[in-house]
């Protein structure tokens, strides 16, 4: 995934939206250029599609996102195949991709919000012809931000104070989950780990913690115990998510390195967290 502008400058820079200008249709040619990604960012067991839905109009022509989401016309659909067994590392691997499209879509100047359950569901997979085996893991509109937020907006970013983030010692630690991580003993991965702790996340949970060992950075997710699917996806994708923004901003400050698992590391529980995966540098 190629960006025109500073992948620091278009993760501190994106929002949620979910009031859009509905007198503004987004050019074709930046469609065009969103698709394309799309095909690139396409594997085996996921998929993506734009759709035109009119919030404004007719029940009819209506996505039916309950209110929640005003003026939009175009969504963006990411669809997972049922068929895998390891739903949590596909469920992770869905949050990262499609993260690096809505930040593509971002540094087009367009507005986003992930959505996992606020849309008609049965309308949607009829409209996009979902197959037997495949699943609507999430949904965002795509377009520009109106100027004027509607009150039931401003409502919902102070309930899940979806405008704040955890400190950085909520979030990052050092050799155990006793001591917080300093910045200074972050060296220049300190950018890398500013950008994960701006990860967005369902209700702003950040369900991601990093532990700082002597051979990388170890990420964990904290364990969810609702027990509904949706929900523990949700984490997964969050962590997902998080993951993208570290790697993507590593690459720009040419930190190299990758997300590995360590079997010496998987399934082990520490306080509730869930080990997922650790960054090695290289």
């Amino acid at each position: 995934m190629q960006f025109n502008k500073s992948i620091v400058e278009i993760i501190t820079k994106r929002r949620s939206v979910r009031t859009y200008d509905a007198t503004k249709d987004v050019e074709k040619d930046k469609i065009q250029i969103i698709e394309e990604a799309m095909v690139v960012e396409r594997t085996e067991g996921f998929r993506f599609v734009i759709v035109t839905f009119n919030e404004l109009k007719s029940r009819k022509e209506r996505l039916g996102t309950y209110g929640f989401i005003q003026g939009a016309k175009l969504f963006m659909v990411g669809i997972m195949s049922e068929d895998y067994s390891d739903r949590k590392n596909q469920s992770i691997s869905f949050g990262r991709t499609f993260e690096r499209i809505i930040l593509k879509a971002t540094d087009l100047g367009l507005g986003t919000c992930w959505m996992v359950s606020t849309f008609n569901r049965k309308k949607l997979s009829k409209k996009i012809g979902l197959g037997d085996h495949e699943n609507i893991a999430i949904v965002s509109p795509l377009g520009y931000s109106a100027l004027k937020k509607r009150p039931v907006e401003r409502i919902m970013r102070q309930i899940p104070k979806s405008d704040q983030r955890k400190i950085w010692g909520e979030l990052f630690f050092h050799n155990d989950f006793k001591t917080p991580l300093n910045r200074e003993d972050t060296g220049q991965y300190r950018t890398a780990l500013e950008m994960l702790r701006l990860s967005p996340s369902a209700a702003n949970t950040q369900p991601w913690r990093i532990i700082k060992q002597n051979d990388g950075y170890d990420l964990y997710v904290v364990k969810d115990n609702r027990g509904a699917r949706h929900v523990i996806d949700c984490n997964y994708n969050d962590v997902g998510i998080a993951m993208c923004h570290f790697e993507l901003t590593a690459k720009e400050i040419e930190l190299s390195g990758e997300w590995k698992i360590d079997p010496l590391k998987n399934n082990a529980l520490k306080n509730k967290m869930e080990y997922v995966s650790t960054w090695k540098p290289m």
